[in-house]
């Protein structure tokens, strides 16, 4: 991580400061990259694991998050523990739903709630073991 260096009390000229900055910001951009290299690796890799039972790892990532969650959670919950935006939980609803996965319940006055159908209630042991 670059230092905070005041200049003129480092002893060293402008340009050797830009130059450090420079290779530290690029060691920092690296290790960056590389991360989101083996994030994209995995989740294609999962995505081909699950393309013959008609899922994406996203999909599969939210029926997991059901099934550790009792069958069933609020949308806008979903939302915060997958990191996703609510317009993208919609979008992974509606496709689970129409694959007869899950189903929307209502949960109070605003609320919906995604929970497995009977049809997603054996889903998760099943997508775990084609996973693992």
């Amino acid at each position: 991580m670059p230092s905070l260096i005041v200049y003129g009390d480092s002893g060293m000229g402008k340009s050797m400061l830009v130059d450090k900055f420079k290779a530290d910001c690029a060691a920092g951009c690296a290790a960056v990259t590389s991360l989101m290299r083996v994030h994209q690796m995995m989740t294609r890799r999962a995505d081909q694991v699950l393309a013959p039972l008609d899922l994406t790892f996203a999909r599969y990532e939210l029926l997991v998050r059901l099934y550790f969650r009792e069958g069933s959670l609020p949308l806008n919950q979903l939302g915060k523990e997958l990191q996703i935006h609510q317009t993208s939980i919609t979008s992974l609803v509606d496709r689970l739903e129409k694959q007869g996965l899950i189903k929307r319940t209502p949960r109070g006055r605003a609320a919906t709630a995604a929970a497995f159908s009977h049809l997603g209630l054996a889903a998760p042991d099943g997508l775990g073991q084609a996973l693992f």
